[in-house]
């Protein structure tokens, strides 16, 4: 099969937006003040927003961190370890800046899952050339 360029990021952002939703939808079900169409609603607008975010902001700061390690040349596990705690750094950053602990908590778990998807996909191709 051969690699899209630009693929891995669409799918890891996919897999990043559906844990954020996820775990926000969580959340607003143990609030326990929401009713069914009214949790779809909600899912669907976090799936739509957080996607957009994802997908701008983290494919950007991705693109820019695997430069870095093409940069370093070297795939090993230490550096995609950095390269995924990065991703982390990066996604937490947006609830760094507006002192919103629970959005950095959320946005550094969405960036680890978006770079562990990331490394997976698209690193695997790279060792099978």
């Amino acid at each position: 099969m051969k690699n899209v360029p630009g693929g891995n990021k669409i799918v890891a952002t996919f897999c990043a937006t559906l844990f954020v939703s996820i775990i926000l939808l969580i959340v607003i079900f143990f609030e326990g003040e929401t009713l069914g169409p009214e949790i779809i609603g909600s899912f669907i607008i976090f799936f739509l927003y957080a996607g957009f975010i994802i997908l701008v902001f983290g494919s950007y700061v991705s693109y820019c961190l695997e430069f870095l390690l093409k940069k370093w040349g070297d795939y090993t596990n230490l550096s995609l370890l950095m390269y995924i705690l990065l991703h982390g750094l990066f996604g937490s950053l947006i609830g760094i800046i507006y002192k919103a602990v629970d959005l950095a908590i959320i946005g550094f778990f969405a960036a680890i899952v978006y770079g562990i998807v990331d490394v997976r996909i698209g690193f695997k191709y790279i060792k099978e050339q």
